[in-house]
Formats: structure tokens, sequence, C-alpha cells
């Protein structure tokens, strides 16, 4: 189901997110404001959810778990914050994923080295601390960090600061 560019406004109908068979389902590009709400976790089968450039905000939800055969999932240009859920890590599907552009802080979660991306875009954020090695940290074409200035690693293809710890 494609809605892109169709000016719709408000939150997110909880009776699009209720249509478990749903392959796709692309709102990008409209005027969507409010969270995503957990009722997103319905859609079991949705293989690409293409949310990005509304006005969406608040925290991902953690329903977004259920959606096991997710293999795209863009959610740039919005206003989420908080952390990446840890509990995404069942997305083993998941090969594109952006998060571009949004308010997202704390530590990039380890689990986004075991999953099998070939894209990932989390810059422009507020994620601190040091990046993860492996997989799709290593692939510097498929992956984009720029824009969050507290992050730190050992991987010279990203030209980021050497990472101190302190011992208390």
């Amino acid at each position: 189901m494609s809605l892109s560019q169709n000016n719709l406004s408000g939150t997110i109908p909880s009776e699009i997110l209720s249509h478990s068979q749903l392959a796709e389902l692309d709102l990008s590009y409209n005027r969507l404001i409010g969270p995503l709400k957990e009722e997103v976790g319905q859609l079991r089968s949705i293989v690409k959810l293409d949310i990005y450039g509304n006005l969406l905000s608040g925290e991902i939800p953690t329903s977004l778990a259920s959606c096991v055969e997710l293999q795209s999932l863009y959610m740039h240009n919005n206003s989420f914050e908080g952390l990446i859920p840890d509990n995404l890590n069942t997305l083993w599907s998941l090969q594109e994923f952006s998060l571009s552009r949004n308010n997202l802080s704390g530590k990039i979660p380890n689990f986004l080295v075991d999953l099998p991306l070939k894209i990932l875009d989390i810059s422009y954020n507020n994620f601190s601390g040091q990046v993860p090695v492996g997989r799709a940290f290593d692939n510097a074409t498929g992956l984009s960090i720029i824009g969050n200035d507290m992050l730190c690693g050992c991987i010279p293809t990203l030209k980021l600061h050497k990472c101190l710890f302190y011992s208390h």
C-alpha cells in the first residue's frame, strides 16, 4: 500500500497498522505527527516499511520486533528520540535500516553487527560511545554515521576519534 506524498496529516490511523497481511507500507513524505503506535507490531508480514519524511516523534516502538519479515525499514527525517530498542535484534531479515536525521541517542546497539544489514544510515542523530566492529560497520559504502560527534572507534575507514577509557 502506497500513500506517499498525499499531504496526509494527523497520526497514523490504527486501521492501517492492523492489516497484518500487508507486505509493503509507504507513508513517506506526508505530514504525519505523533508516535509510531505499538500497533505497528501487527504488521507481521511486512517486508518494507517507509515512514520517512514526516513529523513522527517519540520512541521507536518495541513492537517493531514482531515484524520478523522486515527487510527494509526507512524512518529517517522524523523526530524519533531515545534509544534503538534492544529487542530489534529479532529482525534477522533486516537489510536496509535508515534512521538518519532524528533525535536518537545513546550507544549504537551491538546487535546491529549480527543483522544482515547492507545499508545502515544512522547519521545526524546524537549517538555516542564506541562504534561496534563487524559486518555493517566494516562496510563503509553501506554505512553512514556522520553528524554524531560523540562517536569514537578504531575502524580506520570511518576516521573517528580513538575512544578514551578512564578507570576510576
